[in-house]
């Protein structure tokens, strides 16, 4: 049975009034359908990026792949103790004259229990607590793959407002090329530099991370 964890319920006017933690980051999410939203500045440069009109996000080709960690008992994995511990969003876009790869990663301890609540971002190397995330962007250039922006965010919050698919053998992680993730999100990376983003992306396959136990 396919399972869907969403926040404000289906886009629409439901959306729009429901507020929230995503109104709080700045931007509110544009629903189910996969698409891409990024608005602000990093790195000294001005985006005002909005892929939600139909067709607009084949052009994006945003896609997430789920972290897993799953304890190995006795040998085997044990699906039913695996937690969500992150996922990665990429899109290709269009900035300017040149095509780029984005990608955003965040990781965090059981991020599926977290879905509807606002997450606070902390920077890199520190202890992530429950309720809390490490969150990274990337920017590549596709002509030559040159890597134009490689950084983490230093504070802010995101709220994971969609985690749906269905769950395979042991009832949690969910199976390869399932399901989508939704995420809102205000970046702050100094006092002047601040990314609000809205995605839903569908999911591709899994990575799994064993987690060796003791018998």
């Amino acid at each position: 049975m396919r399972q869907s964890w969403i926040v404000c319920g289906a886009f629409g006017a439901i959306v729009g009034a429901c507020g929230g933690d995503d109104a709080q980051a700045g931007i509110e999410w544009k629903g189910a359908d996969p698409h891409v939203v990024l608005k602000g500045t990093v790195n000294a440069e001005d985006l005002n990026i909005d892929l939600t009109e139909p067709g607009k996000v084949e052009v994006a080709e945003v896609v997430c792949e789920r972290e897993y960690a799953v304890p190995v008992i006795n040998g085997a994995d044990d699906l039913s103790m695996a937690t969500l511990e992150g996922f990665e969003i990429s899109a290709t876009i269009q900035v300017g004259d040149e095509v780029r790869m984005f990608e955003l990663d965040i990781e965090g301890p059981n991020l599926m229990k977290l879905v509807g609540k606002k997450i606070e971002i902390v920077p890199d190397g520190s202890d992530v607590a429950d309720g809390q995330a490490v969150v990274e962007i990337k920017w590549t250039r596709v002509s030559d793959e040159a890597e134009l922006l490689d950084t983490d965010t230093d504070t802010g919050s995101i709220t994971i407002q969609e985690i749906s698919g269905a769950p395979g053998e042991g009832g949690v992680v969910i199976a390869d090329d399932d399901g989508a993730i939704g995420v809102t999100g205000e970046l702050r990376f100094s006092a002047t530099e601040v990314l609000n983003i809205s995605f839903t992306a569908k999911c591709g396959a899994n990575d799994i991370s064993e987690l060796v136990s003791a018998p």
